[in-house]
């Protein structure tokens, strides 16, 4: 009697584990790095953007002024808040521009100084900004009519 050899087919040894390798082409991997480095890319847009809860203006001229703020690299303007003249006014939900505040008030058509504050001298004084009397000074030379 003569024995012969199994004939059974068996995959090679490992291959049922990885049978995706067989199949992944180098557009496959191509793939999945362009789109975690898209979602990576995404991330700056993705993140939630940071509000300061208030900021206090003390304004001891005699106009109303509009304030705005911007960064260090003057990347655009945003309006905060109009400050009562001769008294205190509260801003809130100021998004946070960075490391250096930048304010700028205007009243009755004229544009004042610009008032440069780092976010560092913002949190020592509890987030309150005393506006200078000059700013007043400044925009009445430049022909802003006093408010009755």
């Amino acid at each position: 009697m003569s024995m012969s050899p199994d004939t059974t087919l068996r995959p090679p040894s490992g291959a049922h584990l990885r049978p995706w390798l067989r199949t992944a082409r180098p557009v496959h991997a191509l793939v999945v790095v362009v789109v975690i480095g898209s979602l990576v890319g995404m991330r700056p847009l993705l993140a939630k953007p940071h509000f300061v809860p208030h900021i206090a203006f003390e304004n001891p001229t005699v106009y109303d002024l509009a304030i705005e703020v911007t960064d260090s690299e003057h990347e655009g303007w945003m309006a905060i808040v109009t400050a009562k003249r001769a008294g205190a006014t509260v801003a809130q939900e100021i998004y946070d521009v960075g490391p250096l505040w930048v304010f700028r008030f205007t009243s009755q058509g004229e544009t004042g100084s610009e008032l440069r504050v780092t976010r560092a001298d913002l949190e020592r004084n509890d987030w309150h900004v005393a506006i200078p009397a000059a700013v007043g000074e400044e925009l009445r030379s430049k022909g802003a009519p006093v408010p009755p």
